[in-house]
């Protein structure tokens, strides 16, 4: 799904198109910076469009490691959320209700409901997003620390054993360390679409950089009430 801030780049990017096009009819079209030819703004254009598209798969691939996940966590039928119900009920059928085993496992479970989790943001271009995202990562890591706990617990209960596989001991460290795994590929995926953001928003700087040259360029070249001023003054970039 695009956001608004794709779509203000794509503006902005059919507008530098536009800007190219009204250029290069201009008749003795001469800039005194190489950076403002017409080659030169074409080859920016050409620079937009590839860091469009390095933001757009950068963006797929954030949002694929996040549905991951949160899949591993809340959704899919070996979720954490359904495993810790096996987990309590595997501890109980061995060593009792009311036993120490039972007791110190509901009382991490009890601090993992707790959490109230919500995936992590799709757009990561503004504060609110960087913030919504490095809460979401928290919770998931707080997550994950509880899990830890509870496997360090049955692991180091002598006798414990369940002919469930998904709640043996080597299962759920097998199942501790995937989830760590996907909290490290949600923090490579952002940092990766984060630095591919940056790099977006200084292109686009040198977009208007440019533009803003041109424009007093032609101002000057052509005068203030000239055709070829009155096409261009009022873009924006």
């Amino acid at each position: 799904m695009g956001t608004n801030s794709d779509s203000s780049f794509r503006a902005r990017l059919a507008r530098a198109e536009d800007l190219v096009t009204y250029i290069s009819g201009f008749e003795n079209y001469g800039p005194p910076r190489p950076e403002e030819t017409i080659e030169s703004m074409k080859a920016l254009i050409r620079t937009l469009f590839d860091v469009n598209a390095n933001v757009a798969a950068r963006q797929k691939d954030y949002s694929t490691a996040v549905d991951v996940r949160f899949n591993a966590f809340w959704k899919v039928d070996n979720s954490v959320q359904k495993l810790i119900v096996q987990i309590r009920a595997a501890v109980e059928a061995q060593f009792g209700k009311k036993s120490t085993e039972a007791a110190i496992v509901n009382r991490i479970i009890k601090r993992m409901r707790e959490i109230r989790i919500r995936k992590a943001p799709a757009n990561l271009e503004t504060p609110a997003g960087q913030t919504a995202a490095s809460r979401s990562d928290r919770k998931f890591g707080t997550l994950t620390h509880f899990f830890n706990d509870i496997v360090t617990t049955i692991e180091n209960t002598a006798g414990y054993d369940s002919t469930n596989e998904r709640v043996k001991k080597q299962t759920l460290k097998d199942t501790a360390a995937n989830l760590s795994l996907l909290n490290a590929e949600v923090a490579k995926k952002e940092q990766e679409l984060k630095s591919a953001s940056d790099h977006r928003l200084l292109q686009y700087a040198e977009l208007k950089l440019r533009a803003d040259r041109i424009k007093a360029y032609v101002k000057g070249f052509y005068g203030m009430k000239s055709q070829e001023y009155e096409l261009i003054k009022g873009m924006r970039f």
